[in-house]
């Protein structure tokens, strides 16, 4: 009964590293040989061009940059009246106002608001 006991034990450990270690060793296999092979294509070693700042404001396209062309335009820029989405939220020149003064002859003087 010792002899079996000891082979159960075995065995047990055998499943143990084969589903457990040995995958976790192998690198994701296809790599043809030992544990420390890997199947790390290039395409993950080499960024992606929306991982590169092209316009140097210190956003990529991946980081939410919408116009990676133009350094004016990324998440942190203030929102400017030009019909152009320059804080990349997805909208154009949202929440811009100001009060303005306008008006020639008898409207001269009217003041109000101004949206952008």
């Amino acid at each position: 009964m010792q002899s079996f006991r000891k082979i159960q034990k075995n065995f047990f450990i055998t499943l143990l590293l084969m589903f457990f270690l040995i995958p976790l060793g192998c690198g994701g296999g296809g790599g043809g040989g030992g544990g420390g092979s890997s199947n790390t294509s290039s395409s993950q070693l080499t960024p992606s061009a929306a991982d590169t700042d092209n316009d140097n404001d210190g956003f990529t396209e991946n980081q939410g940059d919408c116009n990676d062309a133009d350094a004016a335009i990324h998440p942190n820029a203030a929102e400017v009246c030009d019909n152009v989405d320059n804080d990349c939220d997805g909208s154009v020149d949202e929440g811009l106002t100001r009060s303005t003064t306008c008006g020639v002859g008898a409207c001269e003087g009217n003041t109000g608001i101004e949206t952008c």
